[in-house]
């Protein structure tokens, strides 16, 4: 059974508290300085990151399966990077990411821009599942979409 607290007391350990702000700033700044080909550096980026997350809570909570996903939910939104859903439609799986800090920031967007929570998702995912799966952002704030929507294949 999860324990959320537990859950949430190793994310803050493991944690850096920084201004959601700032966050949105050096992304935006990121964007506008690399240009077109840096989603796939923060996708592969974000992905190193969703692996690590996952092995973070499985050796010092000993979480599998659906507590490890609801735990990531939860570390997602404890470490207020926005508040995320699992969706699940028969064999099609999608997190919805409400507030994102990412997106939030960024406006006036062309196309969806999270690459690195696109990659941290998919990275999670492999890691619990141990298999290999790509994440693709069909939604995106910065875009103007009410939430951004990353869709499991």
């Amino acid at each position: 059974m999860l324990d959320k607290q537990q859950v949430t007391d190793l994310i803050r350990s493991e944690s850096v508290l920084i201004d959601r702000g700032i966050i949105g700033d050096l992304y935006e700044t990121g964007l506008k300085f690399l240009g077109i080909g840096v989603g796939g550096i923060l996708y592969s980026a974000g992905k190193k990151g969703g692996a690590r997350g996952a092995q973070v809570l499985h050796q010092r909570l000993g979480l599998i399966g659906e507590d490890l996903l609801e735990a990531a939910l939860l570390a997602f939104t404890q470490a207020n990077w926005g508040v995320g859903t699992l969706m699940r439609d028969g064999a099609k799986i999608a997190i919805q990411v409400q507030d994102s800090a990412l997106a939030s920031s960024v406006q006036h967007q062309r196309k969806p821009i999270c690459h690195p929570l696109a990659g941290y998702i998919a990275g999670f995912l492999e890691e619990a599942w141990k298999r290999s799966v790509k994440v693709r952002e069909t939604k995106c704030i910065a875009v103007g979409d009410e939430y951004c929507l990353f869709e499991v294949e």
